[in-house]
């Protein structure tokens, strides 16, 4: 069964090749603007377009040991029936990128280059459907990809007051958790390890994202938080935990946390919010610094980020995590984390690449010389050190 326009296989032997297939991998793709592009330059360039996008897919397709299938008017679909490894993922993914970077077509009467979104399944159970979704995220949210998650899916569908009772339930059966994620130099010696706060609740471990708003709301973060703080007040290495420096408006946790972790070889983790950068002075800083606790300043996308901080002020500064991803893909994002890094030397602070999931990640950031690194490649998360 195949597309007529194309040759290529479509989706009726899709659903075909996956039923089969025990360890699917999808990766669906549209081709952005593609109306446009009829109603500009007719049907006969559209259609141009399909067959020679097709051709070069089909080309990629067979270098990495995939099936190409067209499934839709522009969309197209890459199938791989692997085990899971995060670090062919990783490569494949920035492989596909590159490739849809690199489409130009014209001829005398035209000249276009084409994107697309990106839309990933990596589970068995209704791949399509839900690289389906991914994709339609992708394309909400301007990514180039989206990776659907069930796991994430299920947690968002839940209702504030189903969050709240695991809330409660953890915080009654002591389930509040410290994850550590260690942070490391070129030569994999710990520079400290990151606290990461987690739940877990009847249906598992979940990330703060789907609880901590709620736990705001109900006025129960200043009891997480302590709790954490106790959990990990005497573990001797050093150690970071991630703040709001809105969190500090509440002086009595400030000065907990202050007393807690002074002189402890301790990192406070500050999130990079809008209320870091409307501070009148920066006193709860020059606080934190001299009770002996270091400040790392996470989530960094612009050297305008650091300009309210004087040199030494800060000891470690933490690019966004969706820049470091995209390093080895675009120009952009290069060029962003060199001007980030340069502006973290002028602040006498050391800079740490977060995410780094692959190697291909790794040896972009090693190359900027970065000081530190983060991710999957050094470390998952784990409840011990």
């Amino acid at each position: 069964m195949r597309d007529t326009l194309t040759d290529l296989p479509n989706i009726e032997q899709l659903h075909i090749d996956l039923d089969k297939a025990k360890h699917p991998k999808l990766f669906v793709l549209d081709i952005d603007n593609f109306r446009e592009i009829n109603i500009q330059y007719t049907d006969s360039v559209g259609n141009f377009i399909l067959q020679e996008f097709a051709k070069a897919l089909q080309e990629f397709a067979a270098m990495h040991k995939m099936s190409c299938y067209r499934i839709g008017a522009d969309e197209f679909a890459l199938l791989q029936n692997i085990p899971f490894d995060l670090d062919v993922m990783e490569k494949i993914l920035s492989e596909l990128c590159k490739f849809i970077s690199n489409q130009h077509y014209s001829n005398d009467s035209f000249c276009l280059d084409i994107n697309a979104h990106i839309g990933i399944c990596l589970d068995h159970f209704h791949p399509l459907k839900k690289a389906l979704a991914a994709l339609e995220l992708a394309k909400k949210q301007n990514q180039p990809f989206v990776t659907h998650s069930e796991f994430a899916t299920n947690l968002l569908n839940e209702t504030k007051e189903n969050i709240y009772k695991n809330i409660q339930y953890a915080l009654e059966e002591k389930k509040i958790l410290p994850f550590f994620q260690p942070i490391l130099d070129i030569n994999h010696k710990v520079l400290y390890n990151e606290v990461l706060i987690r739940l877990e609740g009847k249906d598992g471990v979940q990330s703060p994202k789907f609880f901590l708003d709620i736990s705001h709301e109900r006025g129960v973060y200043e009891t997480i938080v302590k709790s954490i703080a106790f959990a990990i007040k005497n573990i001797h290495y050093p150690k970071g935990i991630n703040l709001s420096y809105h969190d500090f408006d509440d002086e009595n946790l400030f000065l907990y946390l202050i007393e807690t972790f002074k002189d402890s070889a301790c990192v406070f983790e500050l999130q990079n919010d809008t209320y870091l950068h409307h501070i009148a002075n920066l006193e709860k800083i020059n606080q934190i610094k001299a009770n002996g606790i270091k400040i790392c300043i996470d989530n960094i996308k612009s050297p305008k980020d650091l300009e309210c901080f004087e040199p030494h002020q800060i000891d470690y500064v933490k690019v966004h995590g969706d820049i470091i991803r995209l390093l080895p893909l675009y120009d952009k994002e290069y060029a962003t984390c060199k001007d980030i890094l340069a502006y973290t030397k002028m602040l006498d602070a050391k800079s740490i690449a977060t995410h780094i999931n692959s190697q291909t990640c790794f040896q972009v950031a090693e190359e900027l010389l970065f000081d530190y690194f983060q991710g999957f490649l050094f470390g998952k998360p784990t409840t011990v050190l």
